[in-house]
């Protein structure tokens, strides 16, 4: 979901330059209720500039938005020193984000704190910059200017390591990681929160840690790492337990249920939202219910409901318009488009639709949404040539994306694994952070040696653009492809068949054209890990892959190409769904097979992924695995070898799951 100005409240007390100031602070915003009693009691007269600064804290904690805003008024009024006006400033634009909603005024009273920091000369000035640097962040990601906001993130990073601040370079992590996770960049996501965790661990900052894995279950839940997603998001919840918490706490259930809407369990997502949805409505978290009417909506898609899908998604577009929130405003707009198309609302999807204006310093996903629903919208109402070049900006934009970032995603996993042993033991996590630094260059140095391998590669082509076999152990046709996986079926180590096809292939060819297929598939067997790669073939608009491994060794394999294939769906336009089927070769054919028996293991693929898509809703890639209880356990070569099939999977001799979940038995 989305940042929350309340993180910046969190660390503001931190910066102040008195120390018995801040001292003063962070007691009031442990007991704000108590100290705005206290503090009222003075006469107004009698009040200073200080003591309606640390009124304005109390009054904040508590929510109460006109007395904190009149407090921070007074303060600044009245006058106060170089520093602490900065932070009064900072305060200000903490109000009016997190109390009035008002992005603007927050960004003006930012540009107030710069404009003061430019002339001052103290030794506090670095902590002072680098606190509104990363408000400046939260602020312009609240506003949609990811452009402006990824600048301010990376400025208070600088300045923070330079002068060796680790709570402000804490926060400023925090909020870069969280702006690369918006920008499914995975490496540089890992590599802020990686620093994130060890100065967490260092400061004692347990609301930073639960911060981390919140942002850890957001990026394996992009990753369809769903299971390791929800063990984060859990151990997110249990740091967030405080009432002053409610917030943090229902944007990880807002997670959670968009990873069980994902995972195909809407009885688990609709409890999680009616939970959200109450605390919100209890705290008037306005963007908080937005978000949770949002989430509703997506369930009602899933289910079908397009009608109360529009009127949920209405909903939530009037609230994050009262609160002038253009990113999330984007984002629903474009909900709706894609909700009217399927309802054949033609008129209501061109009128949702908004200008290509709106695109301006947008996040990179929303804008390639944007591209895809102006596709789709185009070729539904036959314009086609306006569909093509939508669909061109579609492919340039994530084109454009891959190459800003690094070749190789980073193993989230090892790092994920080892977090509950980094938070107790802090000398243990500076060892294996070395470790990994080792590991990043070696693995980089690595990458770009594969990357200067595929430049090479892609210099030596056939006249008919395809590339030569030397390298990659391509098959020309499928008559290649079975006679060479019948050699190397006779060595010892285990083999694997894995099928990946895009759904609905004809009508995308019909759209789009074959090339554009045709270059994805190319581009994604040029990234593949070849060293496990036995054998490859294009075949009925599908890729077929033979890995040797046993399936745990393949477990590694799948996984970096399981993101690999997310990222060329991403490249694609209408962001199409994928498919991928995984079994062990030898139980399916026993020892002893002809050629003519793959042709009804495509027909056990073809049945899969149908009964994928009849069991599980609305998933971006289905990836079917198949586990054989008996050598041989259908007679590939039947007239009708999918009542074979179906026999064999009511009896059990062989079972399905899909993305982790197993797939009913078909009955009788």
């Amino acid at each position: 979901m989305k940042f929350y100005w309340l993180i910046i409240g969190l660390c503001l007390s931190a910066s102040v330059n008195a120390e018995p100031l801040a001292d003063e602070i962070q007691q009031i915003q442990r007991e704000p209720a108590r100290y705005a009693s206290e503090l009222s009691e003075l006469a107004v007269e009698k009040r200073d500039a200080v003591h309606w600064f640390k009124l304005s804290h109390a009054y904040l904690r508590l929510k109460n938005k006109d007395a904190a805003l009149n407090s921070i008024n007074m303060a600044l009024q009245l006058g106060l020193s170089d520093e602490v006006t900065v932070q009064a400033l900072e305060q200000k634009a903490l109000i009016y984000g997190m109390l009035f909603r008002n992005n603007q005024q927050a960004l003006a009273a930012l540009q107030q704190a710069e404009n003061k920091l430019d002339s001052m000369t103290s030794m506090t000035k670095p902590q002072l910059q680098t606190s509104v640097y990363e408000s400046f962040a939260q602020a312009y990601n609240q506003v949609g200017n990811m452009t402006e906001a990824i600048r301010y993130a990376e400025l208070s990073i600088a300045i923070a390591t330079e002068h060796q601040l680790p709570l402000p370079e804490l926060q400023a992590r925090l909020t870069a990681g969280r702006l690369a996770l918006q920008q499914n960049n995975f490496v540089l996501t890992q590599l802020h929160l990686s620093r994130a965790l060890t100065l967490a661990i260092e400061l004692d900052r347990t609301s930073s840690l639960a911060s981390i894995h919140l942002r850890l279950g957001m990026a394996y839940r992009k990753l369809a790492q769903h299971t390791l997603a929800l063990e984060h998001f859990a151990k997110a919840e249990q740091f967030y337990q405080k009432p002053a918490d409610s917030g943090q706490r229902v944007s990880v259930w807002l997670n959670q249920a968009e990873t069980y809407l994902q995972m195909a369990d809407p009885k688990a997502a609709e409890l999680v939202l009616q939970k959200a949805l109450a605390l919100a409505t209890e705290i008037q978290d306005v963007q908080l219910i937005a978000l949770a009417h949002f989430g509703q909506a997506q369930w009602a898609i899933q289910q079908q409901q397009l009608s109360q899908a529009r009127q949920l998604l209405n909903k939530s577009l009037q609230l994050f318009t009262q609160i002038g929130l253009a990113g999330q405003q984007l984002e629903i707009n474009l909900a709706i488009v894609e909700v009217a198309l399927q309802q054949h609302d033609l008129e209501a999807a061109s009128d949702a639709l908004p200008a290509e204006t709106v695109l301006a310093n947008s996040p990179d996903f929303l804008q390639q949404k944007y591209w895809q629903m102006s596709a789709q919208l185009n070729a539904a109402t036959s314009q086609w040539q306006s569909a093509f070049i939508a669909s061109e900006k579609v492919v340039e934009l994530q084109t454009t994306l891959l190459q800003n970032q690094q070749k190789f995603t980073l193993d989230l996993l090892n790092s994920s694994l080892q977090l509950q042993r980094q938070e107790q033991q802090l000398k243990t996590l500076q060892q294996q952070q070395q470790r990994y630094r080792w590991l990043i260059v070696a693995l980089s140095v690595g990458c770009l040696l594969s990357l200067a391998w595929v430049f090479r590669r892609r210099k030596n082509v056939f006249d008919d653009g395809q590339p030569e076999s030397l390298h990659l152990p391509q098959a020309t046709s499928w008559t290649e492809f079975s006679r060479k996986l019948q050699r190397e079926y006779q060595k010892p180590e285990p083999l694997m068949l894995q099928c990946i096809q895009l759904a609905e292939p004809q009508q995308f060819k019909f759209l789009f054209g074959e090339q554009i297929l045709r270059n994805a598939m190319q581009h994604l067997i040029s990234t593949l890990p070849a060293e496990h790669l036995v054998s490859y073939t294009v075949h009925t608009d599908a890729v077929w892959l033979v890995w040797r491994g046993s399936p745990t060794d393949f477990a590694q394999v799948e996984q970096q190409l399981n993101y690999l294939l997310l990222q060329q769906r991403a490249q694609l336009p209408t962001y199409p769904t994928l498919f991928s089927f995984v079994a062990p070769l030898q139980p399916l054919l026993g020892q002893f097979w002809q050629p003519a028996d793959l042709a009804g293991l495509r027909e056990l693929i073809w049945l899969s992924w149908q009964q994928a898509c009849q069991q599980q809703k609305a998933q971006h890639l289905y990836r079917v695995q198949l586990q054989c209880k008996q050598p041989n356990p259908c007679s590939w070569q039947a007239e009708n070898v999918r009542a074979d099939i179906n026999n064999a999977l009511r009896l059990g001799l062989i079972s399905l799951s899909c993305n982790d979940l197993p797939l009913a038995r078909p009955h009788d």
